[in-house]
């Protein structure tokens, strides 16, 4: 027993003492208040942008004279990750806000809108006073415009396209090589029409280095549009929904376009099957529909839906009214294309909206029950149902409202997905911690304060790009504690994670018809389910996520013999109804 009880904690709390040094703190606090120096929303993004080893980010500033604390307005800040070296870089707007939006990094300068009081424009910083100039009279548009990124891009390694125009009602396509000179308008989409808003975005590469993306006229609606940088090369690639029509719909329009090195994936609607996967890769003949999964004029596509590529399939996420909001598949071929598997069997969603690829698995949120989020990892290259981790549990502050982390390839770093776990430990505040993970449950925790009352992580997440920025082997965040407001926060990169997860049911009750005893055990134990049901699998993982024993369950009671060496193990048993996860120990 004692020996057990050793092993338990070596395996346990080794990677908390290795990790001592990785909590979050301050960088600096801007605003020694309760006043933020970022904004309060929690849907807003980190703007920011690295450059020369310093970051550059937007944020509010009251270091004026004399100090007016009701009138914030945002303005150029600049860090190299330390106390002294985060200071204001330049006040553009000397009589109020800069309106800074649309940070953009390119060859090791930082490109973003600013106003200057009299004139609005693209400008551009290495970092210094000096260096922070405007670069063109032109409007570069913020991210935000487009919802989900990018609607800025590198279109080779001396040049980024990216949607700008020179009055207040007209968006164009524009590319630059950093100089002014070399910023030049590359398409404008309705030259006979001076307030039109092209709103150029979703930009992703395909094959022979060409990048697709959408663009909307008065005469075709949003459709999609090729280029490879050049004037000529910039063309419409397909009406797809013909007439005045948009390919998307304004709240269809937050989805993701994602490529798989060759192909784009995304959703369209052609005006006949609603919003379904289509593919292109740059050209008419390969641009068109995968599959219309959800049959008919209803849609497939889910709000936000996710994608990610994994040796040799596309996975995504997709609705219908039969099996709600499930993990699909796709080689590109409407034979090739399906449901991997009913998460949550019936009419009701079991999956979230967002996914990611990692270390071999994939990375994704579901409910069985609707109760709670749990966190996935996957191998998708065996069998769903004996490859599924339950890598992480929430609970959900409203029993009927579960929380659904963001998971973003943007937030990948050192081979870790960095995302956010609910906080509602303290009645008076909610937010978010940070969690990582590798896709194993050794490598699944959070990185928890040194203090947990001061509870540094309550960070924002959001839907369009990174809630990092890596600088100088750290990342900064956007964070808050429960004094103070939004500032500016770091983590060790590659942080590890310095509090393990307990792994817990997926479902309410199994704490009530499901026991396994003894356990501690030595070389059998026994399962006891109160309400058997048929077809239940057991599979027992090791500490690193492997499956070593698996048994079909016939009976209500089972005796397990096993020769298993001494650790710690999860077992999970389940279904397609229901999935339980429990800890067992061993010993010799």
């Amino acid at each position: 027993m004692q020996k057990t009880k050793l092993l338990f904690v070596f395996l346990f709390t080794s990677q908390f003492i290795l990790a001592q040094s990785i909590f979050p703190t301050q960088v600096k606090d801007l605003h020694p208040s309760y006043r933020s120096c970022f904004t309060n929303d929690a849907s807003d993004f980190f703007e920011t942008g690295v450059t020369n080893n310093k970051l550059v980010f937007r944020a509010y500033n009251n270091f004026v004279t004399p100090p007016d604390t009701n009138n914030l307005n945002l303005e150029l800040f600049v860090s190299d990750g330390t106390n002294s070296g985060t200071t204001l870089l330049k006040e553009i707007n000397p009589n109020g806000s800069s309106y800074l939006n649309s940070f953009y990094a390119f060859n090791n300068k930082v490109y973003f809108y600013a106003y200057d009081g009299i004139t609005d424009g693209m400008w551009v910083t290495d970092g210094s006073n000096s260096g922070t100039t405007l670069l063109k009279n032109i409007r570069f548009r913020a991210f935000y415009n487009n919802l989900y990124l990018p609607n800025v891009f590198e279109i080779d390694s001396l040049h980024f396209i990216f949607a700008a125009d020179t009055t207040a009602t007209k968006t164009n396509l524009y590319i630059s090589d950093g100089t002014a000179a070399g910023t030049q308008l590359l398409m404008d989409f309705d030259p006979s029409n001076f307030i039109s808003n092209a709103q150029p975005g979703h930009f992703v590469r395909v094959a022979n280095n060409k990048v697709v993306f959408t663009a909307k006229t008065s005469s075709l609606g949003e459709e999609l549009y090729v280029t490879d940088g050049t004037a000529a090369g910039t063309t419409l690639l397909m009406d797809i929904n013909p007439g005045t029509a948009d390919m998307l719909g304004w709240n269809d329009g937050f989805t993701q376009f994602h490529s798989d090195g060759q192909r784009a994936y995304f959703f369209a609607n052609d005006g006949i099957h609603g919003a379904e996967l289509w593919t292109s890769d740059g050209t008419i003949s390969g641009t068109m529909m995968v599959k219309d999964i959800n049959v008919g004029i209803g849609k497939s596509l889910k709000s936000l839906s996710g994608f990610a590529t994994l040796n040799g399939f596309t996975y995504f996420i997709a609705n219908t009214p039969t099996n709600g909001t499930e993990l699909y598949k796709t080689d590109g071929t409407t034979a090739g294309t399906s449901m991997v598997f009913d998460f949550r069997p019936g009419v009701n969603s079991g999956v979230a909206e967002s996914i990611v690829a990692i270390n071999n698995k994939l990375i994704f949120a579901g409910t069985i029950d609707g109760s709670e989020t749990n966190v996935y990892a996957l191998d998708p290259s065996t069998n769903a149902t004996q490859s599924l981790i339950n890598l992480l549990t929430f609970n959900p502050p409203i029993a009927s409202d579960p929380f659904n982390p963001t998971l973003l390839k943007e937030n990948i770093f050192c081979d870790k997905l960095y995302f956010n776990k609910s906080y509602f430990a303290n009645p008076n505040l909610s937010g978010f911690q940070i969690a990582v993970t590798d896709g194993l449950l050794t490598g699944t925790g959070i990185i928890a304060d040194s203090l947990p009352a001061v509870n540094s992580t309550i960070i924002n997440f959001a839907y369009w790009g990174s809630s990092f920025a890596e600088l100088n082997n750290q990342l900064l965040y956007r964070g808050k504690d429960l004094a103070g407001g939004w500032e500016l926060y770091k983590i060790p990169l590659c942080a590890l994670p310095n509090t393990t997860v307990d792994i817990k049911s997926t479902t309410q009750n199994q704490s009530n018809h499901i026991s396994i005893f003894p356990n501690p055990s030595m070389e059998s134990f026994t399962i006891n389910i109160a309400d058997f049901d048929e077809n239940l699998q057991l599979d027992v993982y090791n500490i690193s996520g492997k499956i070593v024993l698996q048994k079909t369950l016939n009976t209500s009671t089972n005796i397990i013999s096993h020769q298993l060496n001494a650790g710690v193990y999860f077992i999970k048993i389940g279904n397609q109804k229901n999935t339980d996860f429990m800890k067992l120990v061993v010993t010799e």
